[in-house]
């Protein structure tokens, strides 16, 4: 854990370092999980249905293949990050981000596309959005997909 500290001009962080445990490479912007269900070793990979509660946070690098010697790098645990993946319509500050199964990117916690007609559930909410947009996430990972949040994987 790489805890940065408080300044006048800038959030508090929580930086990890992890190793992928995927067998394709995990590209920066792309949220994270904790690999419990299988290697149970400190690995991450894409959230899936047994993991979705168990967000590790953003990469902040792009993690190679599992098994490279550049599978190791850094994520955000805690902390504003600005080139998060999402998908959604209508996202309004402060809107709440849940991961989606098997997928790179972090979604609305509401069950339809405008974040402020309901109050979600925050039971798997790891991210909250930073400015007004809309964005949908695809597999391209295009930089037009970026979109600035504030992480909080730590609980």
């Amino acid at each position: 854990m790489i805890i940065k500290e408080h300044k006048r001009e800038g959030w508090e962080i929580v930086d990890m370092v992890a190793k992928n445990g995927e067998a394709l490479q995990l590209v920066a912007g792309t949220v994270l999980a904790w690999d419990i269900a299988t290697n149970k070793d400190g690995s991450v990979i894409l959230p899936t249905t047994a993991t979705i509660r168990c967000m590790a946070g953003v990469a902040l690098e792009t993690f190679g293949t599992s098994g490279q010697p550049d599978a190791i790098k850094r994520m955000r645990a805690y902390g504003w990050y600005s080139n998060l993946f999402i998908a959604g319509t209508t996202v309004h500050p402060g809107a709440m981000l849940v991961p989606v199964n098997a997928k790179s990117y972090l979604t609305l916690a509401v069950s339809h596309a405008d974040s402020t007609a309901a109050a979600p559930s925050e039971l798997y909410m790891c991210a909250l959005a930073g400015t007004t947009g809309c964005a949908i996430a695809t597999s391209t990972f295009s930089t037009a997909y970026y979109y600035p949040a504030f992480m909080r994987c730590l609980r």
